[in-house]
């Protein structure tokens, strides 16, 4: 009987390693982004301490520096070509940003025409 007459299936000890690594690979990548973050979050945090703004002092400042952690997050995951559940919402974010700064600057233009008219 012939080798070539049989199916191989896949070695599931294989599959199982194969999965293993993947996934030490991306908590890998999830502590080298989170470190980052950290440190940027870090430089914004004395930043604020020294203008007055405590974090530490002020949950709601706590919470709102947790997003931009993420979004730092989520921001190098995208530059370096990975896909991370906020950048959607971070793409939806600039949209709307972009429409209200263009909103503003035409009620400033309204309100303070340049001298061309």
């Amino acid at each position: 009987m012939s080798d070539g007459n049989i199916i191989k299936f896949p070695d599931r000890k294989e599959e199982l390693k194969s999965t293993k690594e993947k996934i030490e690979d991306l908590e890998r990548a999830r502590e080298y982004y989170e470190e980052i973050a950290y440190a940027a979050m870090d430089d914004i945090t004395n930043t604020l301490a020294v203008r007055g703004y405590h974090p530490l002092k002020d949950l709601t400042l706590v919470r709102d520096m947790g997003v931009l952690m993420n979004l730092i997050v989520a921001m190098m995951y995208r530059v370096d070509g990975k896909i991370h559940f906020l950048q959607e919402p971070m793409d939806e974010m600039h949209m709307v940003i972009t429409h209200i700064k263009e909103i503003n600057d035409a009620k400033r233009e309204e309100i303070f025409p340049t001298e061309d008219e």
